[in-house]
């Protein structure tokens, strides 16, 4: 088996899933949102009393107390764990809550009205605190709605969250149970084939168990690493076309030729793998069976060929080997959603397996 391909020491691929942020306002977007309330507090305030000196001594006061309650009622919220829901118990709340900062707040602001002259000009003291009321109940009411909105919207997040990782954890499950689709009968002969070397040839049999040994070293350590390097996979190919020449003899020929650039791209683990397995299935039907792997990177696409000599036969065009190729193509998707390419066609005497990866590939978390 001849291979040309360069060493080059693989790199640990990232991996995880970005989570939404746990509120929908951050302390600095509530610092904005007082400040701002302060300022429309203050310019409504002037505008009723015409008088820069009142309407700064009652803005320095209300509208704090404004803010304060605001604060005060969030938490009455919370704890009571409306989560977003305007529930009968919930809008009782909101009134109530509502209506007794508007009394508090009209309460004092015709406290510190007195020292200024008495309540609005052109005002009587009843329309004052009617008017000034019922733009409190708004304020402290809108705010109560802000943070029900702030509140649902909280939860549809955490539940998004919560689904985004169910789907990782089941995404990364099925993952493995594909990557793990060993072919038995190919571990049946392997193993057969040893027990004939023993006797006969020991130290051939010594040289299959270690290529065998790293064949399933890399196929079972990673586990949990769904993805791996071009490296990496080209080593375990290496291995994995050693352990057929056990099988076959002088009758397979089998080359793997990578380029140097690509060793280092990331690849899905364990893809060529079946790729592999099938031309070898169909290629050693001929008399002399031949399997050629090329890997070229070109840009951040990563083009794989497999040929195997031979013609294509409909059924294996549809499914391939039993395990192959619809195992290929489910671990594409899963990878390479909408970033893939991948044929199976005759072309002069062989079967070609062509796929074109685009990008990085997906890992769940």
């Amino acid at each position: 088996m001849k291979m040309r391909r360069v060493a080059l020491s693989p790199k640990q691929s990232p991996g995880g899933v970005a989570s939404p942020r746990d509120s929908v306002f951050g302390a600095r977007q509530k610092i904005m949102a007082g400040g701002l309330f302060a300022v429309l507090d203050f310019v409504t305030r002037y505008t009723v009393y015409q008088d820069l000196k009142v309407t700064l001594a009652l803005t320095a006061v209300l509208t704090p107390l404004v803010l304060a309650l605001a604060i005060f009622v969030a938490a009455i919220y919370e704890r009571k764990g409306f989560a977003g829901r305007f529930t009968p118990v919930a809008v009782a709340w909101v009134l109530g809550l509502s209506l007794a900062s508007a009394l508090l707040l009209v309460a004092t602001s015709l406290l510190l009205r007195i020292g200024f002259g008495g309540p609005m000009p052109g005002r009587s003291g009843a329309e004052d605190a009617a008017i000034a009321g019922f733009y409190y109940f708004m304020v402290i009411g809108g705010w109560s709605l802000i943070c029900f909105w702030i509140a649902a919207e909280r939860a549809r997040r955490q539940e998004e969250l919560r689904a985004a990782q169910a789907e990782a954890a089941a995404l990364r499950l099925d993952l493995q149970r594909l990557r793990l689709q060993l072919n038995p009968h190919f571990l049946v002969n392997t193993l057969n084939g040893i027990s004939q070397e023993i006797a006969s040839d020991p130290k051939a049999a010594q040289a299959v168990l270690i290529d065998l040994s790293h064949f399933l070293r890399h196929a079972l350590e990673g586990v949990d690493r769904l993805v791996s390097t071009v490296n990496d996979e080209v080593e375990s190919l290496e291995a994995y076309l050693a352990l057929h020449r056990l099988r076959f003899g002088q009758r397979l020929t089998a080359a793997i030729e990578v380029d140097s650039d690509a060793l280092g791209c990331h690849i899905a683990s364990f893809l060529l793998q079946p790729l592999v397995e099938n031309a070898i299935e169909h290629g050693t039907a001929a008399p002399n069976a031949e399997v050629q792997v090329d890997l070229r990177r070109s840009g951040a696409s990563l083009a794989v060929t497999v040929r195997n000599r031979g013609s294509l036969d409909p059924a294996q065009a549809r499914h391939g080997s039993r395990i192959g190729l619809s195992n290929v193509a489910r671990r594409l998707e899963l990878h390479y959603p909408g970033r893939h390419r991948f044929a199976l066609l005759e072309e002069q005497g062989y079967v070609v397996a062509s796929l074109v990866l685009e990008g990085e590939p997906c890992s769940a978390p």
